[in-house]
């Protein structure tokens, strides 16, 4: 999430800076999504157990893919799901800014160190709940091979003719408990590595930007990997692919009788789209910072001072 606040003048928000920022995360998101976009679209083949990509041999097919093997490239390309993820990268930008002051005033009864942790989990839990209609179209779609939902507007009419309003519902709830899990994570794997790694540190390692980033990537990726068979079971019942994964409880039945690691299945290019969708975030971030600094109304912060957002 973006630390708006550290963008913020001294004597209280801009709305110019806050309006700044949020365009600046936009931008990095659709980077991001872009450049992730394959990584993303395999990962989900993997999980959702489409029948050209499972096991070992799935990952060697989606390598050929990329390669340009037409028989091991799924239907629609790479690339197919793109529009709604960068409509659900818009809204959820929005959707923090709005909801952040709001999860620290209501976590101001905590300890000031689970504070943090408990605004994190309750953004990352509304924001996961409005926007999870947008995730399942884009699940939808990247896991379709055979192109009945080549676009997001005939996912979403298909999908209501189908299923009616379950069909965007479904999995919710775990879903919910998944993001909630990944923040909680984050954030105490991160301070829990930072404890360690200050130990003996100078100071001028320690304010180091790159240092926080190595950090936040260390703690992203073990997050990643714990909440991962979770978020494989809500994909499955988001695609209803296999048919056995029609609710969320089928699906726990199919998946207890199928080798455990199977819920990893896809796990190697998830960690490789996070690690490669921060750093581009943190590109983006970077080369914008002399441009962002001209923006900003007098009394922000100095362009050399700019968080690397992570």
């Amino acid at each position: 999430m973006t630390p708006y606040k550290s963008f913020a003048p001294q004597g209280g928000y801009c709305n110019k800076t806050v309006l700044v920022v949020a365009l600046l995360s936009m931008v990095a998101d659709i980077v991001a999504l872009l450049v992730t976009m394959p990584l993303e679209r395999a990962t989900t083949l993997m999980q959702v157990m489409s029948p050209s990509f499972q096991g070992d041999g799935g990952v060697w097919n989606v390598l050929l893919g990329w390669l340009g093997a037409s028989s091991t490239t799924p239907s629609g390309g790479w690339w197919l799901g793109l529009e709604p993820l960068m409509v659900r990268a818009v809204v959820l930008v929005l959707l923090r800014l709005y909801l952040q002051q709001m999860a620290m005033f209501l976590s101001q009864t905590a300890a000031p160190r689970e504070r943090i942790v408990m605004a994190r989990a309750m953004i990352s839990m509304v924001s996961t709940l409005l926007t999870f209609p947008i995730d399942v179209v884009a699940v939808r779609m990247m896991a379709d091979t055979d192109m009945f939902f080549p676009t997001a507007w005939l996912c979403v009419q298909r999908t209501w003719d189908t299923a009616g309003i379950e069909g965007f519902v479904r999995g919710g709830v775990l879903s919910i408990y998944t993001a909630s899990l990944r923040v909680m994570l984050v954030v105490r794997l991160g301070r829990i590595i930072f404890e360690r790694v200050s130990v003996g540190a100078s100071r001028e390692t320690l304010e180091s930007r790159w240092l926080g980033t190595t950090i936040s990537l260390l703690a992203v990726s073990i997050a990643e990997f714990i909440a991962f068979p979770f978020e494989s079971l809500v994909r499955r019942v988001q695609a209803t692919s296999p048919s056995a994964c029609v609710t969320l409880w089928s699906c726990l039945g199919s998946a207890w009788s199928m080798p455990l690691l199977s819920l990893w299945s896809g796990v190697s290019f998830a960690l490789v789209r996070v690690l490669l969708y921060v750093l581009t975030r943190n590109l983006v971030f970077v080369v914008a910072r002399p441009f962002v600094s001209k923006l900003l109304p007098r009394g922000a912060q100095h362009a050399s001072s700019l968080p690397i957002d992570v």
